[in-house]
């Protein structure tokens, strides 16, 4: 019990701060009350010599080291046409990054998006299942998510044993929690497996 009670307590606590902004990031996807629009943005050109032949994943790969900024290259993201123009995105939590060129020419335009404070939220709500930018922050946001995501599932597991432990007294009470868990699981597994 003596486990149970810390866990709950220092779990709750140590998982508060995330599921606080993963909370706050999924009501704003819901409601948008935090600024979504970019803040500003910077346009500048650079000359590089690439291959022109190059694939548009190898590309846009070799311009991005080129440019000297990290960030996620979106494939979907990628557009080009028959006279050689191509664009391509690299997106980061704070900032997006509009690349644009022509495979006959090595100038290379960069518009840099800066993000408001609700597509900060956004990205850190999905940054902590999944981070390819290899930023030492990024890294410790993602693994404290995990983190506090397992800590936040047995902090609830120690709720339901106390609740159970103190408020269920009788056989009817105990009917009516297995009644509604076999309604919730039911609804469960018929949303997953017949849509």
């Amino acid at each position: 019990m003596k486990f149970l009670s810390k866990l709950h307590i220092y779990g709750g606590l140590i998982s508060s701060l995330f599921f606080l902004v993963v909370g706050l990031s999924a009501l704003n996807f819901q409601h948008q009350f935090l600024p979504e629009k970019d803040t500003k943005t910077a346009t500048y050109t650079k000359m590089i010599s690439f291959d022109a032949s190059l694939q548009a994943d190898s590309l846009s790969k070799f311009i991005r080291s080129e440019l000297g900024i990290s960030g996620h290259l979106p494939k979907w993201e990628f557009r080009q046409n028959k006279s050689g123009m191509f664009r391509f995105l690299i997106l980061r939590p704070g900032r997006t990054f509009e690349v644009k060129l022509n495979r006959n020419d090595d100038q290379v335009e960069v518009t840099e998006i800066f993000h408001s404070t609700g597509k900060v939220l956004r990205a850190m709500h999905f940054g902590s299942s999944r981070n390819k930018l290899g930023y030492t922050l990024l890294d410790i946001w993602s693994f404290y998510g995990q983190l506090a995501t397992i800590v936040g599932f047995l902090t609830l597991i120690s709720s339901i044993f106390f609740w159970m432990n103190r408020s269920v007294k009788n056989k009817k009470q105990w009917g009516a929690i297995l009644v509604i868990g076999i309604f919730s699981v039911s609804l469960i597994l018929y949303i997953w497996l017949i849509g």
